[in-house]
């Protein structure tokens, strides 16, 4: 199947070198990328085995109290965020309605999309 993907240029260009390097295409890298991102997803049953979670470096990892204080507070923000619906432009009109989970729209939508150069 074809798709259209906006990916980093710095992240691509290492891609390809790498599918080079590596014998390989760029289709075949990251093939094999989202499968392995895949099988270290949750899977439906609840099994939260493979899961990573990105903790700030002021989180000490091996505070429990602290890591369960960062996790409540990354809950709660997602759902306050999230129950604001969609943004009004300086207009007063509404923009369109985001994918929260798209960090890249957001960023574009927030800062342009000159934002990452």
């Amino acid at each position: 199947m074809r798709t259209t993907l906006n990916i980093d240029d710095e992240l691509l260009k290492e891609a390809k070198i790498a599918a080079i390097r590596r014998g390989s295409t760029l289709t075949a890298l990251i093939e094999r990328a989202l499968r392995k991102e895949l099988d270290d997803l949750p899977s439906a049953d609840g099994d939260r085995e493979g899961a990573n979670i990105v903790l700030p470096a002021q989180v000490d990892p091996t505070d429990t109290e602290a890591v369960s204080e960062f996790l409540r507070f990354a809950s709660e923000s997602t759902e306050r965020i999230r129950a604001l619906g969609s943004f009004p432009s300086r207009a007063g009109k509404p923009r369109r309605v985001f994918d929260w989970e798209d960090t890249s729209a957001l960023i574009e939508e927030f800062e342009g999309p000159l934002a990452r150069s």
